[in-house]
């Protein structure tokens, strides 16, 4: 399973690259990405969308975190498709993924970080984990105000930095059962994800990408 209807895109940052050097670079990014090995920071609506799309992911949790009494955690994600006389189907997606919290005693490294947090808690949530992140870590920055942000993070040196935008329409749905998150997928959407890109060197606008 892949994070839902995955696109590249380049995100528009100051000026920018052509739109064509644009979709490249970020196609040569995206390669670096195992979307099926990676830590998804945020236990919210989109990151629970996420990890449920992508149940080798290990989930990264605040200390204290009820959840994180268990090393696993059941993903439902609920969807409505049109059905027949009786009215909308529900249709469930059902995942189990790993937890670990996103602090404190977890020392396992991270090559690919997803943070899904809110856009002001994003810098400290990223701080939190910096020592576990690997030297060639690629982190991709799923909220919203993520171009604002994207110049304050500190990543190691050989780090890469991705930023993504979703149309996807997601809310948690109150706790029902222990052990169970569950999260209604209300619109369905795309989300872009694509590298930041560098100032062109002589000024000039270039054409931004998608």
């Amino acid at each position: 399973a892949a994070p839902p209807a995955l696109s590249v895109a380049g995100f528009l940052h100051r000026r920018t690259l052509s739109r064509k050097q644009a979709v490249q670079l970020a196609k040569e990014r995206l390669a670096l990405v195992p979307t099926n090995r990676m830590h998804i920071l945020g236990g919210g609506a989109l990151g629970t969308l996420w990890a449920a799309h992508c149940p080798a992911a290990t989930l990264l949790l605040r200390e204290g975190t009820t959840a994180l009494q268990a090393s696993r955690l059941r993903l439902r994600v609920h969807r409505l498709r049109a059905g027949e006389a009786a009215g909308p189907v529900d249709e469930a997606l059902e995942a189990c993924v790993r937890l670990e919290p996103s602090s404190g005693s977890a020392t396992t490294p991270i090559g690919t970080l997803v943070i899904a947090t809110k856009a002001y808690g994003a810098a400290a949530a990223l701080e939190g984990v910096r020592s576990r992140l690997q030297s060639d870590a690629v982190v991709v920055l799923l909220c919203n105000g993520a171009l604002s942000l994207a110049d304050s993070l500190q990543l190691p040196a050989g780090g890469a930095l991705l930023v993504a935008t979703t149309t996807h329409g997601a809310w948690l749905h109150p706790p029902r059962q222990e052990g169970l998150r569950e999260v209604q997928h209300a619109g369905r959407g795309t989300t872009w994800v694509g590298p930041l890109l560098p100032l062109r060197a002589g000024g000039g606008g270039g054409g931004g990408g998608g």
